[in-house]
């Protein structure tokens, strides 16, 4: 039977396997991709929320966000319940049901002033567009804590932190944080 043509059990059930295991290679491949999307995809979720709560806190009135500060008696405090309408806590992304936890810190932020020159004003022939009007008298160097203290200036400034971190996944992954600042600088 050496001039028979033609293919053998035993061929066919060599192929067979060496596709079923290239098939399982492909598949394994495919999910791992899979999932490196899937957490790309909880990433950008994380950075968009992270977004939308800095810009909101950001947009609150200097006064506003300090009265918080002020009426809890402390110079720093993590929201994790709303605040202001800025949904935080447990958030869930109706698109896709995955689980975040948000939350704001605002914090009192000590401010030091290397030497510095304070411009002198009332100052009738000052013009803000010409500096060789300016009058500039020395003040030496200037701590301010953010609230009170000897060297009172009106620089106040609440730092703002938004964190963002992603729930329940396996293996668990890195949260997202943002930090901003709100100052009143009115006279």
């Amino acid at each position: 039977m050496a001039g028979e043509r033609g293919v053998t059990l035993i061929e066919l059930m060599l192929a067979f396997l060496i596709l079923c295991s290239a098939t399982i290679s492909a598949s394994g491949i495919i999910s791992y991709g899979h999932r490196g999307t899937k957490k790309d995809f909880r990433r950008v979720e994380a950075l968009q929320l992270l977004t939308e709560k800095m810009n909101r806190l950001c947009a609150i009135s200097f006064s506003k966000a300090n009265s918080y500060l002020t009426s809890a008696g402390v110079d720093s405090y993590t929201f994790t319940d709303p605040v202001e309408g800025i949904s935080l806590g447990e958030i869930v992304v109706p698109s896709s049901k995955d689980k975040f936890r948000a939350s704001a810190t605002l914090k009192r932020q000590a401010i030091a002033f290397p030497p510095m020159m304070k411009l002198t004003l009332p100052n009738p022939g000052y013009l803000a567009s010409d500096v060789t009007t300016w009058q500039l008298e020395d003040t030496g160097n200037v701590w301010f804590d953010g609230v009170t203290g000897v060297n009172h200036y009106p620089y106040r400034v609440l730092k703002i932190s938004v964190k963002v971190e992603p729930l329940d996944c396996n293996p668990p992954e890195l949260a997202v944080e943002a930090m901003s600042f709100i100052t009143d600088l009115e006279l």
